[in-house]
């Protein structure tokens, strides 16, 4: 409601308009005339406003008369009918009139002479609007004013709307008024279709000027809403409401150049009439638009299928306007006129919806269409049987589209507030924000700088732990290596020095392959270096296991080419061979034999530890790096492991910028491949 009272406040001029056009469109003196007489004298008003002389006028079908021929008509002749009024179907000695053909209107005004003297000239002015035909104006017998062309037949017969003022001068205190009225052209309506009004010269062009305004002010607004809102349909390309508004204002922009009081006919009098009433027909294409306008404004009052449905019909309608025959087009035309005015009401009932609802809006939505409705009913009723007071829904269209623009003027006006709102309360987030950042950064750098003292700490735990467990590892498993040998001691003694350096060796692998992980997840980086000797580290790491290799009695093959070169840090390249080295002599059967190989593909340098061994199943294949999954296996002769030995393979090797494969079926053996990015500089040997 406040929006409602907003509006109207803003708007005062434009509603002060609308009522002083109301009531300069009432504002008439309507005299009360006899049969085919008007006397007018000692009537004041006369000199003060237009008279309505409309009434019963003298008539005659068949013949365009002069005044002195409609006066000597024969009693029995003589016959009246009402002014406005249509003469189809009018009984005339027991038969129908047909709405073809011609006819003679006559009326006799008196007016009041009788203090001036006999050459006094006075002028006068008849004021006629849209008649559906064409006509001659004659008064005693002076032709001041024509439509088209009146002829007796239909050849050169030509119909035009014009509305117009009509003045003349006479001396004489009695003015015949003759109409002579010819159509051949609608098929519906025949005969004067508005009203006519009678005053003065002066009172005659002042009410003519004042139309005019009015009229040069609608179209003038319709220009300008239709440049308003095409130039926003660029700038909100997502608001489809402005091309509607804007198709509205142009539709209805042509429409009063075809029927309203300045008509194009005024500048271009040649144009061909039926194309331009096949454009006027164009204006019902304003019913589905604004169904469409209603739409948008209230997406949940409206049924979909009936908007669809109505924008459907009525663009066939808009097809058949401009090609179907003109003939065809005016026998229907009625049937297009209260289908819209039955939509009219179905979008008024939507709109009722939509202020139950209390949808935004819905008042200003109801208000407009109300107007507009109102004048386009009183359009369809002067339509089809001229008891109203002419055309005026172009009045109506225009309140209505302005309206709805101020809506999207509102709407928009309500979010940019919104929006600038918004952008105040993200400007203090972002202040509050900048703040927040700066302490959390400050409390990150310190925690950096403990982590980092952390860090430290445990790099220097690692390496002391590292050199102390390593140093002391090396020296149990050489003491318990020489012991297991040493012929002095009994068999029994051997062979527990024997098992002492086998548990020694293993816990050796486990605490390396330990310590080469904690390593890995304290620094994430390795130190590489070119390796150009690979088969030296293979042939230093196989000494390792070759106790193991002798008591499986598993044959030993290399393959190495030292000038394939590649990057790599060392000690996680010796952790890797030794944790495949040890998986295939685990799995190796006892005879059997392991290939150590590499090659240079697509710019990678590979390295495949190849096994005849007991192999596994795809499941096995699937799990032996996923530290979830992980399963423990024993070797062929019972071996155990901690079961991380591939989990740090793969862990060290993708550090190192490379990636491990493994290719395995059951009973037919096992390759591990692992590449690494191939240096380009090969050495020379």
């Amino acid at each position: 409601m406040q929006l409602s009272n907003y509006f109207f406040l803003r708007n005062k001029s434009l509603v002060i308009l609308l009522f002083l056009f109301f009531i300069n469109v009432f504002a008439f003196h309507a005299q009360q005339i006899k049969p085919g007489m008007v006397d007018l004298r000692g009537v004041a008003l006369l000199d003060k406003k237009m008279v309505d002389v409309s009434g019963e006028w003298q008539f005659y079908y068949g013949k365009h008369l002069s005044a002195e021929q409609m006066k000597q008509l024969d009693f029995a002749d003589k016959l009246y009918i009402k002014v406005p009024f249509n003469w189809k179907n009018i009984l005339v000695k027991g038969r129908k009139l047909p709405v073809w053909g011609m006819a003679t209107y006559y009326l006799q005004i008196i007016v009041d002479h009788t203090h001036a003297p006999s050459i006094f000239q006075k002028s006068y002015g008849l004021t006629i609007g849209n008649i559906t035909s064409a006509y001659k104006l004659w008064v005693n017998d002076q032709l001041v004013g024509s439509t088209g062309n009146a002829t007796r037949s239909r050849n050169g017969f030509r119909p035009m709307y014009l509305p117009q003022t009509c003045c003349f001068t006479s001396t004489s205190d009695t003015l015949n008024v003759v109409l002579q009225v010819s159509n051949f052209f609608d098929v519906n309506y025949a005969g004067i279709s508005e009203n006519i009004y009678f005053g003065t010269k002066d009172k005659a062009e002042n009410l003519q000027l004042r139309r005019n305004i009015i009229s040069i002010f609608v179209l003038c607004a319709f220009v300008w809403l239709f440049l308003f809102q095409l130039s926003h349909c660029f700038a909100h390309s997502e608001e489809k409401s402005h091309i509607i508004i804007a198709l509205l204002s142009i539709i209805f922009f042509m429409k009063m150049l075809l029927d309203g009081n300045i008509l194009i006919f005024h500048f271009f009098p040649d144009l061909n009439f039926i194309l331009c009433y096949r454009f006027w027909l164009l204006s019902f294409l304003s019913i589905p638009l604004i169904f469409r306008l209603t739409k948008l404004a209230f997406p949940l009052d409206m049924n979909h299928s009936v908007e669809k449905g109505i924008i459907t019909l009525y663009l066939i309608l808009g097809v058949l306007f401009l090609t179907a025959d003109i003939n065809f087009l005016l026998n229907h035309i009625f049937w297009v006129i209260y289908f819209s005015f039955a939509c009219v009401l179905y979008l008024f009932y939507v709109l009722i919806k939509a202020v139950v609802n209390r949808r935004h809006y819905s008042i200003i939505h109801i208000v407009s269409f109300l107007v507009m409705g109102l004048t386009m009913l009183n359009d369809l009723v002067y339509v089809t049987n001229q008891l109203t007071i002419g055309y005026l829904s172009q009045i109506g269209v225009c309140f209505y589209v302005m309206m709805q623009s101020t809506v999207l003027s509102l709407k928009f006006a309500r979010s940019h507030r919104r929006v600038l709102q918004l952008s105040e309360e993200l400007e203090n987030t972002n202040r509050n924000l900048e703040g927040i950042v700066v302490e959390r950064t400050k409390a990150l750098q310190e925690a950096n700088v403990e982590l980092s003292k952390v860090n430290k700490q445990k790099d220097f735990l690692i390496s002391t732990i590292t050199h102390d467990l390593m140093g002391s590892f090396n020296t149990l498993l050489i003491f318990t290596k020489s012991l297991s040998t040493d012929a002095e001691l009994s068999e029994k003694h051997r062979n527990l020095m024997s098992m002492l350096y086998r548990a020694s060796e293993r816990g050796f692998l486990i605490l390396d392959n330990v310590l080469a992980w904690a390593r890995l997840q304290l620094s994430n980086k390795s130190e590489m270096t070119t390796i150009s000797n690979l088969s030296g580290l293979v042939t230093e790491n196989l000494q390792l296991y070759g106790e193991k290799l002798e008591a499986k009695a598993i044959t030993i093959e290399t393959a190495i080419d030292n000038s394939l070169l590649f990057q790599c840090n060392k000690n996680h390249l010796s952790t890797i061979l030794r944790n495949l080295i040890s998986n295939a002599i685990k799995f190796s059967k006892n005879g059997g034999r392991i290939l150590i190989s590499n090659s240079g593909e697509n710019g990678f340098m590979r390295i495949v530890v190849h096994d005849e061994g007991i192999g596994m199943t795809d499941e096995v294949r699937k799990t032996i790096f996923d530290t979830e999954k992980k399963s423990k296996h024993e070797g062929t002769a019972g071996e155990r492991g901690a079961g991380l030995g591939l989990v740090i393979v793969k862990a060290l090797v993708e550090n190192n910028h490379g990636c491990i494969l493994c290719y395995s079926q059951p009973d037919e053996g096992t390759d591990f491949i692992v590449e690494f990015p191939r240096l380009t500089v090969e050495l020379n040997r």
